[in-house]
């Protein structure tokens, strides 16, 4: 649901209610384009959060931390000199439009009265915080000048204007039989978009939700039925009838798969959309639990786009190395032949012509005895190109002998680089990312940075699941955890899982009285093939054994375990399927 006129008119309702009477204690400018003012109140201290980012522009009580900058930017200055102490008289909605009003009552250098309006215009990218007195712009989080828009500057010392308006109906103003005849006014629009179009503060997201389960808002009005029609209009009187009356709920939809917060609804009845519904005792509770779940939805992806790209680096560094090895080792496998070069001259050196580029000589090893052609330098004897040849072949089969294991190291570096990709699409969470970032660091193919991130995230745990018939599975999100779980958490009789020579989480099943149910493995085999590299594959093995069976070999690389005991068990993962298992 978009932050739209209609929800501004429930916040600002409540905002002046819990902030009305109290007073500007501190103001802080948290970033380029967000303020964060403290509020001393009867009921407590309060913190006002003011954005005017146009991805989240927004106005609501906050509870989350933020770092405020050692130097303050100057429109925090100018606030601090003349709202800094200053009584908040009210908060109210211009019109229904997106705009908030925070009415200050204040005082100037010479103790006489003033009052400040900052006004909090919460429009997309054109979005802005703006301080005025008398009518008359002090200054603004954003300055508009004629380059910007020739319509409406935003600048100091002129005019405060409000945007333009727009030719629509106030829908405080408007009866059911007023909404039913708009929406059948507009036949080839969909409700959703005919009253986006005619109704002041209402988005088409917002408008989409007034149906709930019973119409369609994004049908053409004259594909719905006449008891459609109805109840759509039903539904949307009863709404503005709610927020008028500030009788409205504030629910939070989370992914059922996944759990996360993807949406949020200011309803007078609770949303019907599949999600999982959470409904919050107001609107700055709902607003502050969305924003900041997107704030770490956004930081994750951030940071999982820069993991995958630092890891892409390094498999392209490592499997260029990989191909020199194999290069070097492939020149190594003609050793042998030097070999029998030199034993060749040796043995039939007087054979040999002085100054000939070539010879053929026999080759006593073989039963034939085929004649073998041998390359010369003219300028040296038979036994000095012998010691040539001796050489060639002790340097080739020392080089042999050290490409194989480089190889063989290499190898087993892009296996747990692949297994990387697998835990950065897998860790769901910024302290699982932060945790791959440290063991990136720790296996040397990172530098530590100097810049400490002051930012405080819960622990990173492993994914908690239950079976059917109550069995605990858990999934490693990186090889910190899948270490941890495996080797220090999970009992002797537990069992592991893995899928068979696939990149993967680590899965542990609980057990219980020392046996696990085939139901239990059967979801954590499931589980195991989901977050691995053969999620979107079919018939995938996963082997199984007890973890008593699990050895971590001295010096291996994190998440890396070997087993000789095990059964293995085919699944084919699926969303349908993981939406069956229950998650805690």
């Amino acid at each position: 649901m978009a932050f739209d006129g209609a929800a501004l008119h429930a916040v600002a309702l409540e905002l002046n209610e819990q902030l009305s009477g109290g007073r500007i204690d501190k103001i802080h400018q948290i970033s380029k384009e967000q303020l964060r003012i403290n509020i001393r109140t009867k009921a407590g201290a309060k913190r006002l959060l003011l954005s005017a980012s146009a991805n989240d522009a927004r106005i609501h009580i906050t509870n989350q931390p933020a770092d405020n900058p050692q130097k303050p930017p100057m429109f925090c200055m100018m606030l601090r000199k003349y709202i800094g102490s200053g009584k908040i008289a009210e908060v109210r909605q211009h019109s229904v439009e997106r705009i908030a009003e925070i009415v200050i009552d204040s005082r100037d250098e010479l103790g006489n009265d003033i009052q400040y309006v900052l006004i909090h215009e919460i429009m997309g990218r054109h979005s802005n915080i703006i301080l005025c007195r008398d009518g008359m712009i002090m200054d603004s989080i954003k300055r508009i000048d004629e380059d910007k828009s020739r319509v409406r500057q935003v600048l100091p010392k002129i005019k405060y204007e409000y945007p333009p308006e727009q030719d629509k109906l106030d829908p405080f103003m408007m009866d059911k039989d007023a909404f039913h005849e708009l929406i059948i006014k507009n036949e080839n629009l969909s409700p959703a978009v005919s009253l986006n179009r005619n109704i002041m503060g209402l988005s088409i997201a917002s408008a989409k939700y007034l149906g709930f389960d019973e119409i369609d808002m994004d049908k053409p009005t004259n594909q719905l039925s006449g008891s459609e029609i109805a109840t759509a209009a039903q539904n949307i009187y009863e709404y503005y009838n709610c927020l008028k009356e500030n009788k409205i709920g504030y629910y939070l939809m989370a992914d059922a798969a996944t759990g996360l917060i993807d949406d949020f609804a200011i309803l007078h009845k609770p949303p019907v959309n599949g999600s999982k519904i959470t409904e919050c005792t107001n609107a700055s509770e709902m607003l502050d639990r969305y924003y900041a779940e997107i704030e770490l939805s956004t930081q994750l992806k951030q940071l999982t786009n820069s993991l995958k790209q630092t890891l892409k680096i390094i498999l392209k560094r490592t499997k260029k190395k990989l191909s020199k090895q194999e290069a070097i080792l492939e020149d190594s496998s003609h050793a042998d032949q030097y070999r029998l070069y030199g034993e060749l001259l040796t043995a039939f050196q007087s054979s040999v012509p002085k100054g000939a580029n070539e010879v053929e000589l026999s080759n006593y090893y073989s039963e034939s005895a085929e004649r073998v052609k041998i390359p010369l330098n003219p300028e040296k004897s038979a036994n000095v190109n012998a010691q040539i040849y001796y050489k060639k072949y002790q340097k080739l089969s020392r080089a042999a002998k050290l490409a194989l294991e480089q190889v063989h190291q290499t190898k087993e570096e892009l296996d747990y680089l692949e297994g990387m990709e697998t835990a950065i699409e897998n860790c769901g969470d910024i302290s699982a990312a932060k945790e791959i970032i440290d063991e990136f660091i720790s296996q040397g193919y990172i530098k530590k940075t100097a810049k400490k991130d002051t930012r405080k995230y819960t622990s990173s745990k492993p994914r908690h699941y239950v079976s059917e018939d109550g069995y605990h599975i858990y999934v490693g999100r990186n090889n910190s955890q899948n270490d941890h779980m495996t080797m220090k958490e999970a009992g002797a009789d537990d069992v592991f899982m893995h899928t068979q020579k696939i990149p993967g989480s680590h899965v542990i099943v609980k057990s219980i009285d020392g046996k696990v149910s085939r139901q239990a493995l059967s979801e954590g085999a499931i589980l195991a093939a989901y977050y691995s590299k053969a999620k979107a594959s079919s018939n995938v093995p996963v082997d199984y054994t007890l973890r008593k069976n699990i050895k971590k070999p001295n010096g291996a690389k994190p998440g890396y375990v070997i087993y000789s005991t095990h059964s293995t068990i085919n699944v084919t993962p699926s969303e349908e399927r993981m939406n069956n298992i229950k998650q805690i």
